[in-house]
């Protein structure tokens, strides 16, 4: 019996390790429109917009090239940093989907993708302000390249 509590507590200290060498589950990445499309040495993500929607409101849509098929998503947080909506890719299923919400609801929207273990990690986040350059547009985030 004790071998095989000393063997599950190996087993969850390995688990752990290699948790903690993935890195935080929050990686709080604040990117600015410059930064696309190369937002790190990871990802590359396209961004097109145009103006479509009213004023005071975005329209945020994902879509994900052939080859990127690992989970994928974007969450919209309010003021409080709970999720109001989102929208994600796995898999075969590239998107194009999309979601709209008043920019007055909104602190900030999440890029986010699986990481080690299938964990879905937050990676890039876009705050309020850099949103409302963007206000009256539906803004196509295409993720085209996932290290």
């Amino acid at each position: 019996m004790k071998m095989m509590q000393r063997a599950a507590v190996a087993v969850g200290l390995a688990v752990l390790a290699v948790v903690a060498l993935a890195g935080p589950a929050n990686a709080d990445t604040s990117l600015s429109w410059s930064n696309f499309p190369t937002v790190s040495s990871e990802d590359s993500i396209r961004v097109t917009q145009i103006q479509n929607v009213a004023p005071g409101s975005v329209q945020v849509c994902l879509h994900t090239a052939v080859d990127v098929t690992w989970w994928k998503g974007i969450e919209a947080r309010g003021w409080n940093n709970g999720k109001l909506q989102g929208v994600y890719t796995q898999n075969a299923n590239h998107g194009t989907t999309c979601m709209t919400f008043l920019l007055s609801d909104v602190m900030y929207v999440e890029l986010m993708k699986a990481k080690l273990f299938g964990v879905h990690t937050d990676m890039y986040r876009l705050t309020n302000a850099t949103l409302n350059q963007r206000s009256g547009d539906t803004v196509t985030f295409d993720w085209i390249r996932d290290a």
